[in-house]
């Protein structure tokens, strides 16, 4: 694994922004590194591993409804239709 710097996204219309403070890297990340993916889907590589964190949303896209800003997230958000 190799840590790089990407730039700021931003979030767009109907999405919120993150600022991730901690994460995690689980065994089903070191496995997709190593080659194995689940049946069916497909890994594109390079990826950014990690799928469990916890951070502060401090942007807010067009179209979010939203009650006051920053407020803390985790990975349990999930898209809303």
């Amino acid at each position: 694994m190799e840590v790089m710097t990407f730039p700021d996204p931003q979030a767009g219309p109907g999405q919120v922004r993150v600022r991730v403070k901690t994460a995690g890297v689980q065994h089903y990340d070191c496995a997709i590194r190593s080659g194995w993916t689940p049946q069916g889907i497909s890994v594109k590589l390079p990826q950014i591993p990690g799928n469990e964190f916890a951070g502060i949303v401090d942007q807010v896209g067009e179209g979010v409804k939203k009650s006051a800003s920053p407020c803390l997230a985790s990975s349990a958000l999930t898209a809303a239709n």
